[in-house]
């Protein structure tokens, strides 16, 4: 099940064109904002892909494994580039 998340609050200008985006739409704010995260993301995938592959094999592990542990919250950045360092 997708989780909410809170984000920042926008600027006066992007809020104004957000609602009457999302007015034009006949959606939700808040909908609108979930299309336009779900299409940013698709659009930069090749580039998130591209990303996890380098810093898994920095880590020694597959892409996979790296995604798999992102997802499960048992990846800790810090920790594991103090490793890489040792």
């Amino acid at each position: 099940m997708p989780k909410r998340f809170p984000i920042g609050p926008l600027s006066e200008h992007d809020d104004d064109w957000l609602t009457v985006w999302a007015w034009l739409n006949t959606r939700s704010k808040s909908a609108q904002v979930a299309d336009l995260i779900s299409y940013g993301i698709r659009e930069r995938k090749a580039e998130i892909d591209d990303a996890l592959a380098y810093v898994a094999k920095k880590r020694g592990i597959t892409p996979e494994d790296l995604f798999q542990r992102i997802l499960d919250g048992t990846v800790n950045q810090e920790v594991d580039e103090a490793e890489d360092e040792e």
